[in-house]
């Protein structure tokens, strides 16, 4: 809503323009007195100046407030650039300023839009999904299944709660990277003895070679990110291995599972994404490697996959800055 500026306010904005008027009218006066010009002169002098200071007076109350006018209305509309006249240069460099405001007001606007948008569909993503364990659990217990059917079924609803506060941690304004010397094989063990149960249960070797590198990076982001890749692995394997193992600068996570059709593999990445293996065997929440994508990026880290659809999956996670890996 438009809010006008008064002929009033517009002269008590400008008083002391006024008052210094009032002074060099009335100093003039004095000095025609002084020298005995006629009196009707003098008044009419007066009379003269006054009204030409009025009418200059509305002259700029009516430019002032189509400028005023003109402002407000760039304020408050959605236009990034000004589009009205100014008389002086200060005022330009205001309205400059007012556009560089508003441009990253608008940039602003719309990067929140964007990621209220992925924080939607990954909270619908991640509601549905987190639903089929807890499901499978429940049925567990109502039938008296054994426990380590109930452990595993545990084991994937903590998976999905951690994804869930991982993502708050890398979406805050001050999301907590902590880069320090990091021995790779001690994160690589962490994450597979949490999913030893699982590897156990469905027979699936782990051929593992120890790296023996150091490197300057994020442990815990690291290991959230193997715990994501190396789930999808023991997810979609069914016999045979998976495969760990560092090579040059990239440590490789290789499974013998169902593979990936070669046509979604430029696509893994995207949110909600499930592709061919999604629809047909209904395990694929569409949300682990669109975070390991983003969160590699904020690690400096490449992350390449390559698969064959019914022999293998083979992820690459490639360190950018090499000079922070030393050979222990």
């Amino acid at each position: 809503m438009s809010k006008e500026i008064s002929f009033f306010k517009y002269l008590k904005a400008r008083k002391f323009e006024i008052i210094f008027v009032f002074f060099v009218i009335i100093i003039f006066s004095a000095l025609l007195f002084g020298n005995n010009i006629d009196t009707k002169i003098v008044i009419y002098g007066i009379i003269l100046s006054s009204i030409l200071f009025i009418l200059l007076s509305l002259f700029g109350y009516y430019e002032y407030r189509k400028e005023y006018n003109s402002v407000l209305e760039f304020i408050q509309n959605d236009n990034l650039e000004f589009s009205g006249d100014v008389d002086n240069e200060i005022d330009r460099l205001l309205i400059n300023e007012l556009e560089n405001i508003k441009r990253n007001k608008s940039i602003e606007l719309s990067t929140d839009k964007d990621n209220l948008k992925k924080m939607n569909e990954f909270y619908t993503l991640w509601a549905h999904q987190i639903k089929t364990p807890i499901a499978a659990a429940n049925l567990l217990i109502e039938d008296e299944g054994s426990l380590d059917d109930l452990q595993l079924e545990i084991l994937r609803i903590e998976d999905y709660v951690n994804v869930l506060l991982a993502y708050f941690r890398h979406h805050s304004y001050s999301t907590d990277y902590v880069f320090e010397e990091v021995i790779l094989d001690d994160v690589i063990k962490s994450v597979v003895r949490k999913y030893s149960a699982l590897f156990i249960k469905k027979g699936i070797k782990l051929n593992y070679e120890p790296s023996n590198i150091k490197l300057i990076t994020d442990g815990k982001w690291l290991g959230f990110i193997l715990e994501q890749i190396l789930s999808n692995s023991l997810k979609y394997t069914y016999e045979g291995e998976i495969q760990i193992k560092f090579l040059e600068d990239e440590l490789i996570i290789r499974d013998t599972g169902i593979g990936i059709q070669e046509s979604d593999l430029p696509r893994i990445f995207e949110l909600g994404f499930t592709g061919f293996n999604g629809r047909i065997y209904s395990k694929s929440t569409g949300i682990g490697l669109n975070f390991v994508k983003s969160i590699s990026e904020s690690l400096n880290i490449e992350v390449t996959v390559i698969s064959q659809l019914g022999e293998f999956t083979e992820v690459r996670l490639k360190f950018e800055n090499i000079s922070n890996l030393t050979k222990m």
